[in-house]
């Protein structure tokens, strides 16, 4: 079977619309390659092994870089592009994966000094 592009990105809306989970999800990750645009922020949400873009508007929160967060809300697919993006709709939580990721490094720097 061949199908245009259009087609293929339609298709993949079509599965991502469908599917309860995405539309209301926490994702925890560090704050990464943050840029200010006139409506909001634009940044990554990064663990050890993978990215995802982010967007959140002026009036929900804004960003620290660097910062490890839960942040909540819905992932975005757009066809022009076939590109995924997650929207953040609620404000940021620190993470308690961020205090045990800063107990961790504050352990291993004891373990080299000593």
């Amino acid at each position: 079977m061949t199908i245009s592009v259009t087609q293929l990105n339609n298709y993949v809306r079509g599965l991502l619309d469908i599917d309860g989970v995405l539309n209301s999800l926490s994702v925890c990750g560090e704050i990464t390659n943050l840029k200010k645009s006139r409506d909001g922020w634009y940044f990554s949400l990064k663990d050890e092994a993978a990215s995802v873009n982010c967007f959140c508007y002026d009036s929900v929160a804004v960003p620290e870089q660097g910062n490890v967060v839960v942040a909540e809300g819905q992932l975005n697919y757009f066809v022009k592009s076939g590109s995924v993006s997650f929207c953040r709709n609620q404000k940021y939580r620190r993470s308690v994966f961020a205090l045990r990721r800063a107990e961790r490094k504050a352990e291993k720097r004891r373990v080299i000094r000593r």
